[in-house]
C-alpha cells in the first residue's frame, strides 16, 4: 500500500503575533506608568521573540543530482 505524498503548504501570517502584541502592550504599560521599569527586560525579550518567531514562506527547489528536494527560505 502506497502512502500518500505530503504536500508542503506555505503559510505566511501577518506582521503581528502573540509575542509582538505582548511587547506592544508592555510598551504602552511602560508609557502610561502602569508597570515599573523592572519589567523592561521582559518587554525587550518579547520584542526579540516576536521578531524571531515569524513564519516565513518556504519554497521547495530541486537540486541537480539529488532525489529529494531541499527546502530554503527564499522570498524572491
Amino acid at each position: 500500500m502506497k502512502l500518500p505524498e505530503l504536500k508542503q503548504e506555505a503559510f505566511t501570517p501577518g506582521v503581528l503575533n502573540v509575542f509582538s502584541l505582548g511587547a506592544i502592550s508592555f510598551t504602552w504599560a511602560h508609557f502610561l506608568g502602569l508597570i515599573s521599569l523592572y519589567w523592561l527586560p521582559v518587554t525587550i525579550i518579547f520584542y526579540v521573540i516576536g521578531y524571531g518567531s515569524e513564519i516565513t514562506r518556504t519554497n521547495k527547489i530541486e537540486l541537480p543530482g539529488t532525489k529529494n528536494g531541499w527546502t530554503t527560505n527564499n522570498n524572491r
